[in-house]
Parts: C-alpha cells; structure tokens; sequence
C-alpha cells in the first residue's frame, strides 16, 4: 500500500474527505486494501467500547461509586487512533510482501482432482504429502512430493501437478508453469494444469499470456472449466480497464 493511500485513508478517518473521494481512482486491488483496513479499524473501534463498557459494569457490579468519568467516544478513538495506526503499519508491511492478486482469490481455487492412488511404500509416501498438502504446508509437501518423484516411479504426472500447486501456493508462479506446462496432454490432471498455468500468468501480471491462455481453454467448448473461464474473462476485462485503462 502506497503512502498516499494510507493518507487517504487516514484524512477519511478524520473526516476530511468523502468516501468517494477515497475510493476515486483505485485499482480493484487498492478498494480491496482499503475495504480491509476500514473493516480492521471498525471492529477495533467495537472491540474498544465493549471493554470499556465491561470495566464501568464491573465498577457498578461491586457497588463502588463510579468515578466522575464520562464515557466519551472522542476519547476511544483516541485511543483506537493509536492502536489502529500501529496495526496499519503491521498489516501494511505485511500486505507488500505477500500481495496477492485480487483475481485470485475469486478464481484461483479449483478442485484439486482425486489423486491417482499409488501402492506400496509410495502410497505411504503420498499420502503422507498429501496431509500436508491439506493442511497449507505447501513447502513441507513439496519437499516430500519431490523426494517421491526423485525415486523414479511411477505415476510422475500426479506429482508433477501436485508438485505445480505447491509452487503456486508457494507463489514461485515460473517454477509452477515450468512443472505444469510438462504434463502429459492424456494427463488426468491436464485440464487442471491449463487453469493453474492461466493463474500464474494472472499473478505475473502477464497480460499476453494471459490472453493467449483463456483463448486456449475458450477455444475448448469441452474444457471442464469453460463456464469458469467465461466468467474470468469478463472480470479480466474489467481488471483491465480499471487498471491499465484498456477498452
């Protein structure tokens, strides 16, 4: 988040400007950084006045006079301004090193596919992967994926995808198409392969292959996710529009 959008935010928190004004201009990934921050810094505020209001029921619970204090909300936002600067600064820090696409969120998640079953000790293995894999341990399943793919047996196109989806989810989106791209054409998981490639090139912000890729899987009217597809282009273009002021 740039310093001016976070003086934005800041002025409309004060007052000095119209929600409008504030969202003037914004890309879909900026709305979505001030949405997030307004939403943070209102449940601070709710979170504020409740415990102030549990510490004057507390006074009043064991029958002690109260104090001459007026429950004042000039004063909780006072203190809210203080607190919600400081997480700002935390969640923004934090929003520049892991930014995430705002298309992803929508359309990334697909079904992952029923993974092919192995048998012996690399079922043992995989299955040991997949639970992490499950869990959101995509750098502990990728090492493990790896290792059963390094023993040279069978059943390489399940653990290249895989192998692919933990590059992504890890956001190394050239390692995940280098993986993805390989896979067999008969694959089981090529159709879900063709999706996450198109995803990486989205979070590259790639907007040729970008293209290229939706006409691909536009051009297949079989393509399981043709429908998804469909309503990706019409948010791409969008996006587009929005940000780079194409037509």
């Amino acid at each position: 988040m740039t310093e001016k959008l976070s003086d934005k935010i800041d002025r409309f928190i004060n007052g000095e400007i119209e929600r409008s004004e504030l969202l003037k201009d914004l890309s879909i990934e900026e709305v979505a950084q001030v949405e997030t921050q307004l939403q943070m810094i209102e449940d601070l505020k709710v979170a504020v006045e409740l415990a102030e209001f549990k510490a004057q029921a507390k006074v009043v619970s064991f029958d002690e006079k109260p104090q001459a204090k007026v429950f004042k909300l000039n004063n909780i936002y006072k203190y809210v301004g203080i607190a919600a600067a400081v997480i700002f600064l935390i969640v923004a820090y934090s929003s520049l090193k892991n930014q995430t696409h705002p298309l992803l969120a929508e359309y990334a998640n697909i079904k992952e596919g029923l993974p092919t079953v192995m048998s012996g000790t690399d079922n043992y293995q995989f299955d040991d992967a997949m639970t992490f894999f499950k869990q959101g341990d995509y750098k502990t399943a990728l090492e493990k994926f790896s290792k059963i793919k390094s023993s040279g047996k069978n059943e390489q196109d399940t653990l290249d995808y895989f192998i692919g989806l933990c590059h992504f989810n890890l956001k190394g989106y050239d390692e995940a198409i280098d993986v993805l791209d390989k896979i067999d054409i008969n694959s089981t998981y090529k159709s879900q392969s063709i999706w996450y490639v198109l995803m990486c090139y989205v979070a590259k912000e790639d907007r040729k292959l970008v293209d290229e890729q939706l006409d691909l899987i536009l051009s297949d009217t079989d393509h399981p996710y043709i429908d998804r597809a469909r309503s990706f282009q019409s948010s791409w273009v969008e996006y587009k529009k929005l940000k780079y002021g194409e037509e």
